[in-house]
């Protein structure tokens, strides 16, 4: 800025910051600065030059002349067209001094670029020269390097926390100047390269890196996440899919890693899903972490389908003998194989497999197992006839029992009071209505008892019997079962004889104290207000009936 003060200031030979206001020289016949309007713009081109370095001419200008209420307007653009002219001289003298430096510069011995390609045989469009000011040097850049050296900068992110760094020369590692940035920006603009957008936001800033930094700080971080799963390296790699593993176990369907697996094999299976998971851990932007989120949910969900048993630990028989130790050795490994596409299943697939299904069965020769043979079950023996005999007299004998209860229930509760419930009038109907079952079913078993004496063959006897388990009489063993039951029940009273165990053939006539069973108005039972017949037809005052067993029968 000092030289263009110094040219501003020839065009107005009156004013001479160096001495006061209206002061009269001694060369002169006239007093000298005394325009103070020029006076303080040429004042403050040059105190901000030195004072201020971010201060610029044209903030000045503007300041000082364009936005000043007390210029009139034939003045203002008296001094517009000076500062312009001005502008154009300094302009002038900043492209010779460039040229001049340009012819004198030194070389640099660069010949290769950053990937140690060399320069010579890519074309010029891809190939642009740099001068350094500051050691007067021509340095030989490819295009796409100084784009992958301004990406690495700006998206600089220690920990995902954006902190973007000045772009700076490799080889001197001095910042470039604005001018340098602004010549990388336009000859990439004149390529067919797709401009970077941080690059581009960094151009629309002013390369200035505070507003760089406090407008673009999300996109900043999603561009660190992208580039560190590209150039990161594999420690800081294999830290992040521990704990991706950890953090997301629930959706790998039983996938457990052993902790001596091989960290590479780790890193090469899991790293398609390190960029989701580090953008929905680190991502300012929310839409950009639900995304992330459920793709990498359904993403690990069908690694774990695909692979369950991937990251196991398998031990092998090894087939070596090993005469010294006398026992079989194994050998370690992991499982390893990493499945990625399920298999597609089509229709020409279906059908192939159906057809080669039918050809396979058709080869197949069912035995012949011969005529199909139906078992019959065998007719019962004597034995059996007996037995289930027995067993016939002994429910008999149950029903005759129930019904000599009853008989006594009824006196007991017909005699007690002579106001009687409608429930005890139920239980009353019902207890003689057992009665008579019970005298139906002695008088068809005496009658069977008759016919079954009559028998004149020992063999159609024996086939009576199975037709007909009920004896008229028990048998002594029968009659030693009753007996211990009467006394299981009444341990009180006396030993049955004979006669008493032999059933009735006619119910015995009701008490002459009782009433009619015509005088009862009871109501009918319904059959659904009977949940079990022998509850109902046992009072509540009664013992639990002793039940015998298996080896007392």
């Amino acid at each position: 800025m000092l030289a263009f003060t110094h040219i501003f200031s020839r065009f107005y030979p009156e004013i001479d910051i160096a001495r006061g206001a209206f002061e009269h020289p001694p060369a002169r016949t006239s007093a000298i600065n005394q325009d103070f309007v020029t006076y303080a713009l040429i004042t403050a081109l040059h105190c901000g030059g030195v004072a201020n370095a971010g201060c610029t001419k044209f903030s000045i200008f503007h300041n000082s002349v364009t936005s000043n209420a007390f210029i009139s307007d034939a003045r203002r653009e008296e001094i517009t067209a000076s500062f312009a002219h001005a502008q154009r001289c300094y302009a002038g003298l900043c492209r010779l001094a460039r040229h001049w430096k340009l012819k004198n510069a030194r070389v640099g011995s660069v010949e290769h670029d950053l990937y140690m390609n060399p320069l010579e045989n890519l074309p010029e469009r891809l190939v642009m020269d740099i001068f350094d000011d500051a050691s007067r040097t021509i340095y030989k850049f490819r295009i796409s390097d100084l784009m992958s050296i301004a990406k690495t900068a700006l998206c600089n992110s220690p920990d995902f926390f954006a902190d973007p760094q000045e772009i700076r020369n490799p080889y001197t590692n001095v910042p470039f100047t604005h001018a340098q940035l602004y010549t990388i920006y336009l000859r990439i603009r004149q390529t067919t390269f797709d401009m970077p957008i941080l690059f581009s936001q960094y151009y629309r800033a002013g390369f200035d890196m505070r507003l760089f930094c406090e407008a673009n700080e999300c996109y900043i971080r999603d561009a660190a996440i992208t580039s560190f799963v590209a150039t990161g390296s594999d420690p800081e790699k294999y830290y992040y899919i521990t704990k991706m593993l950890r953090d997301h176990r629930a959706y790998l369907n039983g996938v457990s890693v052993h902790p001596g697996f091989p960290p590479g094999k780790l890193i090469e299976a899991f790293s398609r899903y390190l960029e989701n998971y580090l953008l929905e851990s680190y991502s300012l932007n929310p839409g950009q972490r639900y995304r992330a989120k459920h793709e990498l949910q359904a993403e690990l969900a069908r690694f774990g389908r695909l692979n369950p048993t991937y990251g196991r630990k398998v031990l092998e028989l090894d087939d070596a003998e090993f005469p010294d130790s006398g026992r079989p050795e194994f050998r370690t490994a992991y499982i390893q194989d990493v499945v990625l596409d399920s298999p597609r299943v089509t229709p020409r697939t279906r059908a192939r497999r159906r057809a080669r299904a039918l050809s396979q069965a058709e080869e197949v020769v069912t035995p012949d197992l011969g005529p199909r043979v139906v078992e019959v079950e065998p007719p019962p023996n004597e034995e059996e006839a007996t037995q289930r005999a027995e067993a016939g007299a002994y429910r008999a004998a149950r029903e005759l029992e129930r019904a000599e209860e009853a008989m006594q229930q009824m006196q007991e509760v017909a005699g007690s009071s002579a106001m009687a419930s409608n429930r005890t009038i139920r239980r009353l109907e019902y207890l003689r209505e057992s009665i008579t079952q019970a005298s139906n079913i002695v008088s068809r078993l005496a009658r069977d008892g008759e016919e079954e004496a009559g028998a004149e063959s020992e063999d159609a006897g024996l086939e009576e019997a199975r037709r007909r388990p009920l004896p008229d009489l028990p048998t002594a063993n029968l009659r030693a079962i009753m007996a211990r039951y009467r006394r299981s029940r009444h341990p009180a009273s006396p030993e049955l004889t004979e006669r008493e165990l032999s059933p009735p053939l006619v119910p015995p006539p009701p008490p002459e104290d009782s009433p009619p069973p015509s005088s009862i108005d009871a109501e009918v039972l319904a059959p659904d207000e009977i949940a079990d017949p022998e509850v109902v037809a046992v009072p509540e005052e009664a013992e639990t009936t002793a039940v015998p067993t298996e080896d007392e029968i």
